[in-house]
């Protein structure tokens, strides 16, 4: 069932952006509401994706990048690939990496942000990557991100069982949860300007 699928740039019924928990809230009530199997909202250009189970509670992200992990491993190994290496941040929850390294992968953390994690997947020849922010990385996809391939590797492990989404993701739970919005700094004075007076002063 689509929900705000009309074009309008002015984004009148939340802005399109996921991470936001203010803007799940209508999906999540759409989820329960129509007795649908999973909710998936996608920010303007759909490199973010983030899922929503049956009693419309958000997945984490975490949860989400250790699911794709697993599946890409497996597909990955079957293929040839003995150590397949998947790309995690800071703020990944430690789950991530214990899962991958339990599988037989090997996890490699960046730093948080997708210009660092585009740049590890190059040097690492990573197969997947996944952030807190809900950006998937697949090496099939030129390394970059896309939630439409981490939507589908969701619906593929729903759908390939009889478990509900609340309890697959379960089994992938973090051991706690990231912050799911960036904070805002304030200063005084903008930071171009201290930067400026910090440089002039220096002799």
């Amino acid at each position: 069932m689509p929900l705000y699928f009309e074009l309008d740039g002015t984004f009148p019924n939340h802005p399109a952006n996921p991470l936001e928990p203010a803007n799940l809230v209508d999906l999540q009530k759409a989820v329960v509401e129509h007795g649908a199997d999973i909710g998936l909202a996608f920010d303007g250009d759909a490199d973010r994706c983030f899922v929503i189970d049956e009693k419309g509670n958000a997945v984490t992200p975490s949860a989400i990048t250790a699911l794709v992990a697993e599946r890409e491993i497996a597909r990955a190994k079957a293929e040839g690939n003995e150590q397949p290496v998947i790309i995690y941040n800071l703020i990944t929850s430690k789950a991530v990496p214990e899962l991958v390294e339990k599988l037989g992968g090997r996890a490699v953390k960046t730093r948080v942000g997708h210009s660092f994690i585009k740049a590890v997947m190059a040097e690492e020849s990573g197969i997947f990557g996944g952030e807190h922010s809900a950006h998937y990385y697949f090496k099939d996809f030129f390394n970059a991100d896309t939630g439409m391939l981490a939507a589908m590797h969701v619906l593929a492990a729903l759908g390939g069982g009889h478990q509900a989404l609340s309890e697959i993701s379960a089994s992938y739970s973090p051991m706690w949860h990231p912050v799911r919005s960036t904070p805002r700094l304030r200063t005084r004075q903008p930071l171009w300007t201290v930067y400026a007076r910090t440089t002039l002063a220096r002799p």
